[in-house]
């Protein structure tokens, strides 16, 4: 007798995982005034890993902000802020270098989308922000 076997995508299953509020995210940053494209975020990791640091998991969009205009969705991955991979990076520091900077500076995500099998591309131009 044959097994029939099938596989889910790696992101996909973390972008699952994000969306269902399974406790695979680390915490999210909201404090205080700075440059930023209006995006609240968790960082993913494999808990069968020791120390593990995946990439950044939008966890909410805020209207009216730079990634809500061009088109950043809820449970989108973010694999690289300009052309750096967030997978690796320790969560303070992606969030303080990379996601935070000058207003009115640019900044490009890519991302991974569950529903697409091609990476997105989306840049933007950071806004003052003021986190709860």
């Amino acid at each position: 007798m044959r097994t029939k076997a099938f596989y889910i995508p790696f992101f996909t299953v973390l972008a699952l995982i994000v969306l269902l509020g399974l406790p695979a995210v680390t915490g999210c940053s909201q404090d205080q005034k700075f440059g930023g494209m209006g995006l609240n975020v968790g960082q993913l990791f494999d808990p069968n890993v020791f120390n593990h640091r995946g990439p950044l998991v939008v966890l909410d969009v805020l209207e009216g902000m730079p990634a809500k205009r061009v088109g950043v969705e809820k449970g989108d991955v973010i694999t690289h802020i300009n052309n750096e991979p967030t997978e690796g990076m320790e969560f303070d520091k992606l969030i303080q270098e990379k996601m935070r900077g000058p207003v009115g500076e640019s900044v490009t995500l890519t991302i991974k989308r569950a529903s697409m099998e091609e990476k997105l591309i989306f840049t933007m131009t950071r806004v003052s922000v003021s986190g709860n």
